[in-house]
């Protein structure tokens, strides 16, 4: 009888300790990208792997990516990490792109940082034969969408494509577009 007594005291203590375990969350769960990007642009929300889908027509209000620089099929990408001693970036560009074969031009490397819904980039290394304008940094305020499980940042403005356009008005009317899946 001590026997089934000490064995039913001891099957309770286990259930006990098993499911104080399960209660005690020690780590919080790590949000997702659509719950980082709801609360803003902000550090958390920007770092990760975003692939470069296209260009937008700023005059368009749907946001609609430019036919000829839809890059859905083959994407570009833009690494953003959180490094020490400052936040830095690579940028791949698409297959399509005209400048994609240039050894200069693909990966491009430098740091970014963001403050009061402000990204501002700067490259690590000027690149003359890709990024001929003469930006070696660019300040801009994007814009986040969210559709679904998937978060568009328009940059708003070219920087990394502005080559890829001949006329200034199209330069000024054209936006870089990523996404990023949850």
């Amino acid at each position: 009888m001590n026997k089934k007594i000490f064995l039913s005291v001891a099957a309770a203590a286990l259930l006990a300790a098993s499911l104080t375990a399960c209660g005690d969350s020690s780590t919080s769960a790590k949000s997702s990208k659509v719950e980082d990007c709801a609360a803003g642009l902000t550090k958390e929300c920007l770092e990760g792997e975003w692939s470069f889908i296209g260009i937008s027509n700023l005059l368009d209000t749907a946001g609609a990516i430019r036919p000829d620089y839809n890059f859905s099929n083959a994407p570009g990408k833009l690494i953003l990490k959180s490094t020490t001693p400052a936040d830095s970036f690579e940028f791949h560009l698409p297959a399509a792109s005209v400048n994609a074969m240039q050894p200069d031009c693909t990966p491009l490397f430098g740091t970014w940082s963001v403050a009061q819904n402000t990204l501002t980039m700067e490259l690590g290394k000027f690149t003359m034969g890709c990024l001929q304008f003469g930006e070696r940094s660019m300040t801009f305020n994007p814009t986040l969408k969210i559709k679904g499980n998937v978060v568009e940042l328009s940059l708003q403005k070219l920087w990394f494509m502005k080559t890829e356009f001949d006329d200034e008005e199209t330069k000024m009317g054209s936006a870089e577009v990523f996404s990023i899946t949850d």
